[in-house]
């Protein structure tokens, strides 16, 4: 466990140091639209799986009609957009799917994954990128562990499925909301998922 964490340290780090060298647009990305940068993604998986495996990124394609579907559901999202990117993970045969966000945190935005079985049941949540000095702690596994298992955006809930943290409410809150709201668009768009990732 200790290992997981300072390899994604390390990680942390070299991200820190790619957006000041490039600038912060590589990385940002649009909501529910981004793929993470390889290094990052290839570690989360590691430390979620036990064990490397490889994602093959898919697009679908979301026309005005499912938009406006889809928006009456969102509690988080203002906007969809107009090409849905996720990551197919296959684990023993099994089709996992990782979806990358950008969510709020205080005065920046971070980056994190969330990976759901095929049912859109949640595997687990990762944080790749914070670029907050403060509020770090929804990467700990002791927060991480109350998305598992969750499958129906109603089980998601702040102050009661979800505690909050101190000095990461802002996060905490974004990141809950965020991921009820891929709860909703998953289970909407499965069938179109599903085929399109076989």
């Amino acid at each position: 466990m200790r290992r997981i964490v300072v390899r994604k340290r390390i990680i942390y780090c070299l991200s820190a140091l790619t957006l000041l060298l490039v600038g912060p647009g590589l990385l940002a990305g649009h909501l529910l639209s981004s793929r993470a940068p390889e290094g990052l993604l290839a570690g989360s998986i590691a430390g979620i799986y036990g064990k490397e495996l490889p994602v093959r990124w898919q697009e679908l394609i979301l026309d005005s009609a499912q938009k406006e579907m889809l928006l009456k559901e969102m509690r988080y999202y203002k906007s969809l957009p107009d090409t849905l990117a996720f990551g197919v993970i296959r684990n023993d045969a099994a089709a996992n799917y990782v979806f990358v966000e950008d969510a709020l945190s205080k005065t920046e935005t971070f980056t994190y994954a969330v990976y759901l079985t095929a049912e859109g049941e949640i595997i687990d949540v990762d944080v790749l990128i914070y670029r907050e000095n403060y509020g770090g702690e929804i990467d700990y596994p002791a927060f991480r562990k109350q998305f598992r298992g969750k499958q129906r955006p109603q089980e998601l809930v702040l102050g009661r499925s979800i505690q909050n943290i101190s000095g990461a409410t802002i996060s905490v809150r974004s990141m809950t909301l965020a991921t009820r709201d891929l709860l909703s668009l998953f289970a909407r768009l499965n069938p179109d998922i599903r085929r399109i990732s076989e």
